[in-house]
């Protein structure tokens, strides 16, 4: 593991930010706006795309910034800098956990938007670790490891769902199914199984990146 977090550390970022005018994350309008900036939503410009797109960013405990835009963003977005991912995780007696990830990005739609995700620590147990060099499959292609489409490891997100995934083990932005339990063989709950198991749908699932550099 510790070899592989070296290598994140220093592989080579696709689409170097250049232009430092334009913002390209949370933390970058944070210190632009000499640190005093409220939570709400701003544009960060994507280099690599040559556009702005909007995003929600968590000023006051981050700064991190939640994008709901697909992973050929992520791709984007993730590549142009060094991230890390937070993902905070609510149950519905009320209990939170937390998982922290120290490096976070997406491969291209060619490689199949393979997830790399290195360097846990928090609470809520690894829920992510086993999928690091999976690829998304969707409805139409199949990049899971077991051959059955809906049974795979990686599947891309659904119509409105969030950024990064949605997974067997982890699912993050399947349903919020009220009975809080995961019917047999359906694949769209909120479910984190080192914290709560595979069939315990959890209310609610927040993933936000920011620069590995920030504070």
């Amino acid at each position: 593991m510790e070899k592989k977090l070296r290598a994140a550390e220093r592989r080579v970022l696709l689409y170097p930010s250049v232009d430092n005018r334009k913002p390209r994350d949370c933390y970058d309008i944070l210190i632009k706006a000499g640190g005093q900036a409220r939570n709400g939503a701003y544009k960060v410009f994507v280099t690599g795309l040559h556009l702005y797109v909007t995003v929600y960013c968590d000023m006051k405990n981050g700064p991190f910034g939640e994008h709901y835009l697909g992973n050929e963003v992520v791709h984007h977005l993730t590549n142009q800098g060094y991230y890390s991912l937070q993902v905070d995780l609510k149950a519905w007696d009320g209990e939170t956990r937390t998982a922290h990830y120290r490096h976070l990005w997406l491969d291209s739609e060619e490689q199949g938007f393979r997830l790399h995700v290195l360097g846990y620590s928090g609470t809520a147990g690894d829920g992510l670790g086993k999928h690091d060099g999976m690829k998304f499959s969707t409805r139409d292609i199949d990049n899971d490891l077991t051959g059955q489409g809906d049974g795979g490891q990686l599947r891309a997100p659904l119509p409105g769902s969030g950024v990064v995934l949605q997974v067997l083990r982890l699912q993050p932005h399947g349903a919020a199914l009220r009975r809080r339990a995961v019917p047999e063989k359906r694949f769209d709950g909120v479910a984190w199984k080192p914290w709560r198991g595979p069939s315990y749908s959890l209310k609610e699932v927040v993933m936000k990146i920011r620069p590995i550099t920030a504070p």
